[in-house]
């Protein structure tokens, strides 16, 4: 009996309870959630059965390892004494969180080894009680019939989907600014307006100076969380060393860290050598590149570490399985890691999804060659570029990268809109301003300003190409003004929101024949599993010069996460606007666009007497 004991001590007991230890973090964080949420009499029902099935979970591993340490000891826990019943009660409940876990995995679909971590606490408490029952019935394949029966009535596991990196437009929690802040104290207060501020400092020194500066901001410090990371030489800039957004195969989130060594500088030659700034100017970057572990701790979520550098600044993704990058990028992972072109591309398809990687020439004359300081994705299928005065150094390299980019296609397959917002020089008749540094943090865009005449086009440029946003510009009063190679968005980092409710669709094309219908689908992803409300997902549309919107309801499509509708017939030359919605049980409410009403899709129905002219 004692080496049964020991095995199901050796691989059941120990792993489950790694495994609990790992995650407590997590759990933590998200019964804190849901005390919070209670207090303000918000109780969802799902988030509650998860806080209690970690609490009970914990329980339930407490008592199995009461029950087991004292038969090992030789002591018998049959429920005589008030211990052996406290236990008792508490396998039962970590058996009764084992099913509930188990069905939920049969739903939403999982790997052999989550049956294993979250089935073996109900085989093994059930053998425990066995023994302290001392029923001759083999209780172990008792156990293992129910298991079966658990197993096979849920739902049918779904099909796993590649890993996905979030894109910048998609929901978030916030926006993470390292302390001190090298951006403008309004930048602050504008995020914790309506979002989170995440203040990564240093100490516990630097959290109370933080805390105390916060305060006198008038800013609502329930808004403010602090996370503690020791100081590199990089920690002003989250953007670069800064985690990405990982969903993975399951749509499980994670925070993907990818190694953080250098910024490597270089020459508009893709050939040309790369110079260290780590050596040029004696920085320690080491512990930027562990960060990002103490951040994913703070945060409740998991890790998951890269074996390669992906600079934040110098890959810009759209959410679909496509980066932006400059040939920075090759030669950084080429010279640093010995990875050469194919193996960076299959790594990156293989750990994040990414199966179209762009990579454009340098475009400086010479610096770090940061995309985001060239061109800005504004959805999957519009790039924003910066546009220089001709005779500008820089102008013709730029304008052929411009040219490249339209000619190539998007996810949906057709080529890439191009948006340009100018940038004329504003220092030594060479430098100018980085309005495409921006950040857009869910309904807003966040738009340094250089206290040029350039700036007020600028934020017209932005509204224009981005209806529906609240723009806003801020001059940096922080001492460490923004500049042409750094600004805005390298000093801040979106925090994602790791149960969003996602949204995807392919706009209809802004010219289409007359036809019975247009059908309209959209991607609706419940990335925190509470499950869609019914009726709920609507597809709204109205003629243009109309005020009122009209509703179809949303129907489950052919594929996964797909829902179909579609608009009427309609006359032609008419143009017709439209935007979708959908809400979850978590509470979550998400409109595509995002900011719609104010900002929506629209396309026209080509005359009769067109569609023949183009016959």
């Amino acid at each position: 009996m004692r080496v049964v004991l020991g095995l199901e001590l050796a691989l059941g007991a120990v792993p489950v309870t790694a495994f609990y230890v790992y995650l407590f973090p997590v759990g933590m964080f998200w019964t804190g959630r849901v005390v919070q949420l209670a207090a303000h009499r918000i109780v969802n029902p799902f988030t509650v059965c998860m806080a209690g099935a970690f609490v009970a979970g914990g329980i339930g591993i407490a008592s199995l390892w009461l029950t087991m340490v004292r038969r090992l000891l030789g002591r018998e826990a049959t429920g005589r004494e008030i211990g052996g019943r406290l236990a008792r009660w508490g396998l039962l409940l970590g058996m009764a969180v084992s099913l509930g876990l188990l069905y939920v995995l049969t739903t939403i679909g999982a790997e052999p080894i989550d049956y294993y971590l979250y089935g073996t606490p109900f085989v093994v408490a059930a053998h425990q009680l066995y023994l302290g029952r001392r029923r001759r019935a083999p209780s172990i394949v008792v156990a293992a019939v129910v298991l079966a029966v658990v197993l096979s009535s849920g739902a049918p596991a779904e099909a796993a989907d590649r890993p996905r990196v979030a894109a910048e437009w998609e929901p978030a929690l916030g926006a993470l600014v390292a302390w001190p802040p090298i951006v403008p104290n309004a930048l602050l207060v504008e995020i914790a307006k309506d979002d989170r501020l995440f203040l990564l400092v240093a100490d516990l020194r630097a959290r109370a100076e933080a805390a105390r500066a916060v305060a006198k901001l008038g800013i609502d410090p329930g808004k403010v969380q602090y996370i503690v990371a020791a100081a590199g030489d990089a920690r002003s800039w989250p953007r670069d060393w800064g985690p990405f957004p990982l969903f993975d195969e399951q749509g499980s989130f994670r925070l993907a860290r990818h190694r953080f060594i250098d910024y490597p500088a270089a020459t508009p030659s893709c050939d040309g050598r790369l110079y260290s700034e780590r050596h040029l100017f004696f920085l320690d970057f080491r512990p930027d590149d562990a960060a990002t572990g103490l951040v994913a701790r703070a945060l409740g979520v998991p890790e998951s570490s890269l074996p390669f550098a992906l600079t934040g600044g110098n890959a810009l993704v759209d959410g679909h399985g496509t980066a932006f990058s400059t040939c920075v990028m090759l030669n950084e992972n080429r010279l640093t890691f010995g990875m050469g072109e194919d193996d960076f591309y299959r790594a990156v398809e293989e750990r994040l999804g990414i199966t179209k990687y762009v990579v454009v020439p340098n475009f400086e004359w010479f610096g770090i060659q940061h995309i985001d300081c060239l061109l800005k994705p504004l959805d999957e299928e519009t790039i924003l570029m910066k546009r220089l005065p001709e005779g500008h150094p820089d102008h013709d390299g730029i304008e052929a990268i411009a040219a490249r980019l339209g000619s190539q296609t998007g996810p949906y397959g057709r080529p890439y809109r191009i948006r340009r917002i100018d940038t004329p020089p504003y220092l030594f008749g060479f430098f100018v301003p980085n309005y495409t540094n921006s950040l857009i943090l869910n309904r807003k865009i966040l738009v340094p300003l250089y206290g040029i005449e350039a700036d007020q086009k600028a934020l017209e440029t932005w509204k224009e190409i981005m209806p529906g946003y609240e723009v806003i510009g801020f001059r940096n009063d922080s001492g460490y003004d923004w500049n042409w190679l750094d600004a805005l968005h390298c000093r801040v980092r979106a925090v994602w929101d790791p149960g969003m409710l996602y949204l995807s669709h392919r706009r209809l094309d802004e010219q289409v024949e007359p036809a019975a219908s247009y059908p309209v689908e959209v991607t609706i992803r419940d990335y925190s599993r509470a499950g869609l409300v019914p009726g709920e997902q609507w597809l709204r549309w109205r003629l243009r010069g109309e005020t009122d919107w009209r509703s179809i309801p949303l129907s489950p499509g052919s594929t996964p996460y797909a829902y179909v509708a579609a608009i009427p017939a309609l006359a032609s030359g008419r143009t017709v606007e439209y935007y979708l919605s959908a809400a979850d049980r978590s509470g979550r409410h998400e409109t595509l666009p995002r900011v719609a009403p104010g900002g929506f899709y629209s396309f026209s129905i080509r005359s009769f007497s067109a569609a023949a002219r183009s016959s």
